[in-house]
């Protein structure tokens, strides 16, 4: 299996994280009633414009939302189609794609 090193602030140490056995990732979201996105960086994505993405809308009341890996979608065109979880190396929360302001409370994010 594939692993993962993540920082763990309460233990104040690496814990790891077995990536390659989780479907999708899960997060308790509020917001303004927009379109947000989640951001999956890995190996494959060399430059800053690189990424998978998958969006999600984040009403003005508390919301569980599970987003599947297979849902995610590549930036570009020369990234492979698919990507392999255990390589994901960072997750960013990200509003953009038309003049808003951004208001997108995160309660909780884990791995299902």
């Amino acid at each position: 299996l594939k692993t993962s090193l993540i920082w763990n602030p309460i233990e104040h140490g690496f814990v790891i994280i077995y990536l390659s056995s989780y479907e999708g990732i899960r997060i308790k979201v509020r917001g303004n009633n927009n379109k947000y996105f989640i951001h999956l960086r890995t190996g494959a994505t060399v430059f800053p414009w690189d990424y998978y993405d998958i969006s999600f809308e984040a009403s003005n009341e508390w919301k569980n939302i599970s987003l599947p890996f297979s849902g995610f979608k590549k930036s570009r065109r020369l990234l492979p189609s698919k990507f392999n979880s255990s390589k994901i190396k960072s997750i960013g929360l990200v509003a953009y794609g038309k003049d808003f302001q951004a208001e997108l409370d995160l309660a909780s994010i884990e791995l299902y």
